[in-house]
């Protein structure tokens, strides 16, 4: 299945989105191309993330 998402340059943020499908959201997100904030609890996660995508910003 595929959604054709206009997201390009638009900001997305994702509660959750170091693991699951808030990971799978991130994913999607960035392939469209939006800039996307992921917010976790999970700081071994989170980190993981970050490489996955890489870091343009760290706040």
């Amino acid at each position: 299945m595929s959604i054709n998402w206009d997201v390009q340059d638009k900001s997305v943020i994702i509660t959750g989105g170091a693991g699951g499908i808030g990971l799978g959201m991130a994913t999607a997100f960035v392939k469209a191309g939006a800039k996307v904030l992921i917010v976790d609890v999970n700081d071994s996660a989170l980190t993981q993330a970050k490489k996955r995508f890489g870091v343009f910003r760290n706040h």
